[in-house]
């Protein structure tokens, strides 16, 4: 059964549990056709994939380190962050609670400075 990404990428953008965010998918996914398992196999597979292919196409710097403040979230900071997309922010920081990140936590923001041709 095939996804359109479009939908995959809304969920996956939800900050939100688990649980909630597959009954939110089960409104949308008719799971008579493929098990809520096969699901996040499958998106789970897409997303590195997606990973891959940024790796592949681009190259990181330096990775500067500074102090998470009041009111940011990871999201924030990545939007704030040229090129660096969430998953590649939260790969860096893997010692935060990504759910409530706490202000003066150590973070590590690694720079996109390139395409690998």
């Amino acid at each position: 059964m095939e996804f359109d990404p479009a939908i995959v990428q809304h969920f996956q953008s939800i900050r939100t549990s688990t649980e909630t965010a597959m009954a939110a998918i089960g409104d949308l996914v008719d799971f008579s056709k493929v098990s809520a398992t096969q699901f996040t196999q499958r998106r789970l597979q897409y997303q590195r994939s997606l990973e891959e292919d940024f790796l592949r196409r681009h190259r990181i710097g330096e990775v500067v380190t500074r102090k998470l403040k009041s009111g940011e979230t990871l999201l924030s900071v990545s939007r704030a962050a040229p090129g660096v997309p969430l998953w590649l922010l939260q790969r860096y920081n893997t010692h935060l609670d990504l759910n409530a990140p706490r202000p003066g936590t150590e973070l590590r923001i690694p720079k996109v400075v390139g395409k690998m041709s």
